[in-house]
């Protein structure tokens, strides 16, 4: 038995995702911009990142520094 299995864990999948998608290779120069993106990536994963995406959108920008 594998005591850790990324493929298996649905944060690790999501993770990867927005890595691959956005904060592998952005060229923003603010990070608000870079968690726009993240926020867009996690919300098209059919519909089941819109509850995070959300809360995340709910918070002054300033709190959602480091969130990510």
């Amino acid at each position: 038995m594998l005591s850790y299995c990324p493929e298996g864990n649905a944060i690790e999948r999501l993770w990867l995702d927005v890595h691959n998608n956005v904060t592998g290779s952005h060229r923003h120069a603010q990070i608000e911009l870079v968690l726009d993106d993240a926020l867009h990536c996690i919300d098209s994963r059919d519909g089941r990142g819109a509850r995070a995406v959300a809360t995340l959108k709910a918070l002054p920008a300033e709190g959602r520094i480091g969130v990510f």
